[in-house]
């Protein structure tokens, strides 16, 4: 899960590019000596002990006579202004080597107004002799600073420990008051306009998101509340997601990523499609994402009421239709509804606890042994030619819920076939009845175990 999205904000060229590579581990972000490289802001996702944020490199402050850009209005100082508003933290980037500067007080002025925490580091600091750089900045008004240097990797890790210790800070923040009650999250997702607003607002009697005929009205998530069957939800309302090449405005380019970030975060999704338009590319899309995080997902095919020439058979075609577009994820449920009429909205909840309570179902290691020993008794996995090996196995367990995942032993893994793995998921789901929702399986072979062990090296999940 990811713990939130991070914005580096800074002057051009005071190593805002560099410092994203490195803490991000990439090479997405273009670097070069001189100053207003970044115009678009990129995005990826960065790991530090274990936990994950979304990081975001923007482009340098400009305003005025200060501007290193083209255009004749500053869109890439609104693209990063944008940034700053939907971001839940900030590094304010300083460069040692060229000094306190005007505008370093501006960018702080902004920093502050934003109300969101700030992380304030004087970069270029390459040994320990030059932090002396780093006094005239407390002319800023700043209580202290992280002294790092992106370039030679210096301070990285303790400006990331700040990231994830300023996150726990905020957590404490949010959830002080609330009770110990099991929260279960949920995110709305789709293209613009197809009805996400008018279901959330369906599902909790009130009108909390927006409904317009616009296109793209929901720009920020929007988290709602309720009960049902004395459980608690959190439902998210997402912005609509095009394909980005018909993505022109930088703040909806900010909104999909949100958006893509509410399901990473989400126990459960529910994707909606416009009946009349169909299922779409980019609602695979969507789906797929869902999918590659484990996310138990349901598909809501609203507007039906808008359907004309309707036949007896044609809700059968359209989930038949769906079901050959989603290829392997086939067993994602489909339900129709309408959320203007409210035809079938009040059912919503009771397939969200379906969901639900399957994909937090444990099942017995005796039962899993069993499934396991007549999967490959039925097919046994092919001989490696290479090594004249036949993967093994030896026992399987679960380990965890949300989603169900289970742990496979066996000689060596690395052998094993990515059709066979499928084929194992596909008998597991069958036959250990999650016929709705993902199932991870994690195979793992005992060399590598001994291995782990003699090194002290703990165990991935």
């Amino acid at each position: 899960m990811s713990l939130g999205l991070v914005s580096i904000i800074g002057r051009p060229n005071v190593g805002k590019s560099t410092l994203f590579n490195k803490i991000t581990k990439s090479n997405k972000a273009l670097v070069d000596d001189q100053p207003g490289v970044t115009r678009d802001t990129i995005f990826s996702y960065a790991k530090h002990d274990d936990k994950e944020f979304l990081l975001v490199d923007t482009g340098g402050f400009e305003e005025g006579d200060f501007c290193f850009q083209p255009f004749s209005t500053n869109l890439v100082w609104q693209q990063t202004v944008a940034s700053i508003e939907q971001s839940d933290m900030l590094i304010c980037l300083f460069d040692g080597k060229s000094g306190l500067n005007a505008h370093d007080a501006e960018l702080v002025k902004i920093a502050r107004e934003s109300e969101k925490p700030v992380i304030y580091a004087v970069n270029k600091l390459d040994s320990e002799k030059l932090e002396h750089h780093a006094l005239e900045f407390y002319q800023l008004g700043i209580d202290s600073f992280v002294h790092i240097s992106a370039a030679h990797n210096r301070g990285i890790y303790e400006l990331c420990d700040h990231i994830i210790e300023n996150f726990e800070k905020l957590d404490r923040v949010n959830d002080s008051g609330s009770s110990s009650e099991e929260l279960r999250r949920m995110s709305i997702v789709g293209r613009p306009n197809v009805g996400k607003s008018s279901l959330l607002n369906r599902l909790v009697g009130t009108t909390r998101s927006i409904v317009s005929p616009v296109s793209g009205t929901t720009r920020d998530p929007v988290d709602t509340d309720m009960k049902y069957n004395n459980k608690k939800y959190r439902i998210v309302d997402t912005a609509g997601m095009r394909r980005r090449t018909k993505i022109h405005d930088k703040l909806e380019i900010l909104s999909s990523i949100r958006s893509f970030q509410s399901i990473k975060n989400s126990d459960l999704v529910v994707v909606v499609i416009d009946a009349q338009d169909g299922f779409t590319d980019q609602d695979a899309r969507l789906v797929g994402f869902a999918m590659q995080e484990h996310k138990p997902t349901m598909i809501i095919i609203n507007k039906w009421d808008l359907m004309t020439n309707k036949t007896t058979n044609l809700q059968k075609e359209v989930v038949k239709s769906i079901k050959l577009q989603l290829g392997q994820y086939q067993y994602i449920p489909i339900y129709f509804m309408s959320c203007i009429n409210n035809y079938r909205v009040h059912q919503t909840m009771q397939y969200v606890e379906k969901l639900w309570n399957e994909s937090s179902k444990r099942v017995q290691t005796a039962k899993v042994n069993e499934a396991l020993l007549s999967i490959t008794n039925k097919h046994t996995p092919a001989m490696n030619k290479s090594m004249l090996k036949r993967p093994r196995f030896y026992y399987a367990t679960q380990f965890g819920t949300m989603p169900p995942r289970f742990i496979i032993k066996c000689n060596v893994a690395s052998l094993l076939q990515e059709s066979y793995k499928k084929f194992i998921n596909k008998q597991f789901k069958q036959m250990l009845q999650f016929p709705n929702v993902p199932i991870k399986l994690v195979f793992r072979d005992k060399k590598a175990d001994k291995v782990r062990a003699e090194n002290k090296v703990p165990a991935r999940r």
